[in-house]
């Protein structure tokens, strides 16, 4: 009896040391997701009609290029069709795609009814970001960060 009850208790210690390591890498995949961004960015804007706040629906069209006028399309075209507008005032989430934002200089151009706005706006790094995507080799070393800046 002694014997069959000790493999039971084995098997049973078996069953939890499973659990305990599956549990231990699984938290540590929590922290990386947790940090990690989506590119999406949000824009808001103001469109006037004869020099007065508008408000109804316009059709919205947002394109990001590499330079501010002419160069090439980067990613796909983001569309909004008959997005409300009140007060002149609208908002929009942009997602362009991870691949869209490798460091390199980025302008978005608008379209409202199919009528680009002029110039296209340039499109600057968040002033607060939780966590960088990525960096290029060797831009920080041990000597690149003041530890009283940090």
């Amino acid at each position: 009896m002694d014997l069959i009850n000790e493999a039971r208790e084995m098997k049973r210690l078996n069953v939890w040391k499973w659990i305990g390591i599956i549990a231990l890498i699984s938290w540590q995949w929590i922290p990386t997701l947790a940090l990690a961004q989506a590119p999406v960015l949000t824009y808001q804007g103001e469109l006037r009609e004869s020099g007065q706040p508008f408000t109804g629906t316009a059709n919205l069209q947002f394109l990001l290029f590499d330079q501010p006028s002419g160069g090439s399309q980067i990613g796909s075209v983001q569309n909004r069709p008959n997005w409300p507008v009140n007060g002149g005032q609208f908002q929009v989430e942009l997602d362009f795609g991870l691949a869209a934002f490798d460091g390199s200089d980025r302008y978005l151009e608008v379209l409202v009814n199919g009528n680009p706005l002029t110039p296209r706006q340039r499109v600057t790094a968040a002033p607060y970001a939780l966590r960088a995507a990525s960096t290029a080799p060797g831009a920080v070393d041990g000597n690149a960060i003041d530890s009283s800046e940090v």
